[in-house]
């Protein structure tokens, strides 16, 4: 298809779903944040369809991306991506805008340096060399550091990052090596065999990850935790399933809530009006009782 044809088609396919993602009102933040791969599609399409220019045309590349004029493109669409990032119809082709013009402020700033040895240069090369382990690696790290001390878990999520992003790629390569020498060995039967069992196992890995997780440390994902007990209500919005007890347990709380025949938390309430409770005329017949004595 060639560059152009592949980010076009590509990301107009994207932008379509999104739209009908948000005007349709299904599940829109976990589907947009990439749930459903498509959504997030445009930005992947736009740097692989700049590695391929670059690999093609480098020079070209090189001097588009060092001008004036595309810096001023970049900033020009990420703050225009932002603005739109504010309305819901916006936000169908903000995320793609913000990336992108990003993506062009940084590489004018930092990718066209003439000194490419330079201590500067040396440590983003090193970054981008080891941006996806870095990317595997850091959220829990920081998830547990940084509420722990702000300042001090930021610094030590940044070396741990580091030395988890480098021992997660040397055990990586320690068991992916071994295994493409071996498997060049073997012929095609024997590896559509070992890949079914590898299928297999990895399938049991990750229901047994989800059991357990649903187990000892259940999250809230698509939905919001009290929905298990609510029906949708014409008037209301939501109430209550009618005579229905059901177990709410998720992040930060485990109770059942149970509902009577109306949709209201709590036991019946009895056809029948109990008699009134008059406590000036237990006064007087408690009054009668002493004088009896």
């Amino acid at each position: 298809m060639g560059a152009f044809q592949f980010l076009l088609f590509g990301s107009l396919a994207a932008f379509i779903v999104r739209a009908g993602v948000i005007f349709f009102e299904f599940k829109v933040s976990s589907l947009l944040y990439g749930a459903f791969f498509i959504t997030r599609l445009p930005e992947f399409a736009f740097g692989m369809a700049f590695a391929w220019c670059l690999r093609n045309n480098a020079q070209q590349v090189y001097d588009l991306m060092s001008s004036r004029w595309t810096m001023f493109m970049a900033i020009g669409l990420y703050i225009s991506g932002t603005l739109l990032s504010i309305t819901w119809a916006g936000m169908t082709v903000a995320p793609f805008m913000v990336g992108v013009g990003i993506f062009g402020i940084l590489y004018g700033i930092l990718g066209n340096k003439k000194e490419t040895s330079s201590p500067i240069a040396g440590v983003f090369t090193w970054v981008g060399r080891h941006s996806y382990s870095l990317y595997l690696v850091h959220h829990p790290i920081l998830a547990i550091l940084v509420p722990i001390h702000a300042l001090g878990g930021t610094l030590l999520s940044i070396l741990g990052s580091i030395i988890g992003a480098i021992g997660l790629e040397k055990i990586v390569n320690r068991i992916v090596e071994p295994l493409t020498a071996r498997l060049k060995k073997y012929d095609l039967k024997k590896l559509v065999k070992w890949t079914a069992m590898a299928a297999v196992v990895m399938s049991i890995c990750a229901l047994g990850f989800e059991l357990a997780i649903q187990r000892f440390d259940p999250q809230e994902v698509i939905v919001w935790g009290e929905q298990p007990s609510l029906a949708p209500h014409d008037d209301f919005g939501w109430y209550l399933k009618p005579n229905q007890t059901t177990h709410l347990r998720w992040e930060s709380y485990d109770y059942y809530v149970k509902s009577n025949e109306l949709g209201f938390p709590g036991p019946s309430y009895p056809e029948q009006k109990a008699p009134r409770h008059d406590p000036h005329n237990d006064f007087w017949r408690c009054l009668h009782k002493r004088r009896g004595r």
